[in-house]
């Protein structure tokens, strides 16, 4: 992955109390995302620069509209779900696709032959 990549999650509970749900995305380096409500929802990450690692995590919160949570706090600090997925990020200093370096070649049999 580079910076500027969008990867969409998508995810679904239900409340056994029949309360509505939160979700939200944590990325590596950048501040909790703004919440999405609903039992099916889709997340979108929209990977930064601040982002590049070998082992950047990307955290997904879910809770329960209560006061109380299985984790993290009350209210708006806790969360009843919090699964973490791992990917690698590469810096793109090029600002496009391919390899920042550009690649070397060996000359063929006739390019070495005129030289």
């Amino acid at each position: 992955m580079h910076p500027g990549d969008r990867v969409v999650i998508s995810c679904h509970a239900d409340d056994p109390h029949g309360r509505e749900l939160r979700w939200w995305l944590h990325p590596f380096n950048r501040p909790r995302g703004g919440q999405v409500r609903g039992s099916t929802v889709e997340l979108a990450w929209h990977v930064h620069p601040a982002s590049v690692g070998d082992r950047v995590y990307l955290g997904i919160g879910m809770a329960a509209q209560s006061r109380y949570h299985r984790d993290g706090g009350r209210d708006e600090q806790g969360y009843d779900g919090w699964p973490v997925c791992y990917y690698r990020v590469a810096a793109d200093p090029a600002g496009a696709r391919g390899p920042a370096v550009p690649e070397q070649r060996q000359p063929n049999r006739q390019e070495r032959s005129l030289h």
